[in-house]
């Protein structure tokens, strides 16, 4: 029986001295930080790339939301891209609402030589005419590529 209450008394021991102190997460915790910050200030191209790919996420939505919209309600919608305000905007084609707009948050813009980017969606979802529009980013030159057909699309870095 006393070895018993000897026992229960060394495990309990044992037990007290496991685990971390509260100085000793937050030194942890603080040096994981500092790394975070050095590597940000070390790899500020790696958050730019993030923003231009953001971007063209954007463009990629843009036109899917035209396609969407011209099937369900089966007529032509436009992108279009005005450098005057450099905003991309979607809008019915015939009625001249305004479905969706954006701008970027970093600079990227289209390489053309008119006032504006036009792109035409049918009302089965696929472009008018296939094209590939030049565009110029902080992280170098990309371009979107538009395919005739199901209405396919890619940008990709040049």
């Amino acid at each position: 029986k006393i070895f018993m209450k000897l026992r229960y008394f060394q495990i309990r021991r044992d037990l007290s001295f496991c685990g971390f102190t509260l100085i000793e997460m937050l030194l942890v915790l603080f040096a994981v930080l500092l790394l975070t910050h050095f590597a940000y200030l070390v790899f500020p191209q790696a958050s730019e790339h993030e923003q231009v790919e953001g971007g063209f996420k954007r463009i990629e939505h843009a036109l899917y939301i035209a396609q969407q919209y011209a099937i369900m309600n089966r007529t032509y919608t436009m992108v279009r891209y005005t450098k005057s305000n450099k905003q991309f905007e979607v809008s019915d084609y015939f009625t001249k609402k305004v479905l969706y707009t954006f701008t970027f948050p970093i600079d990227i813009f289209p390489i053309i030589y008119t006032n504006e980017l036009r792109i035409q969606v049918t009302e089965q979802g696929s472009f008018s005419k296939s094209q590939t529009y030049y565009f110029q980013t902080p992280v170098g030159k990309y371009r979107l590529v538009l395919l005739l057909g199901q209405g396919r699309f890619y940008y990709e870095k040049m």
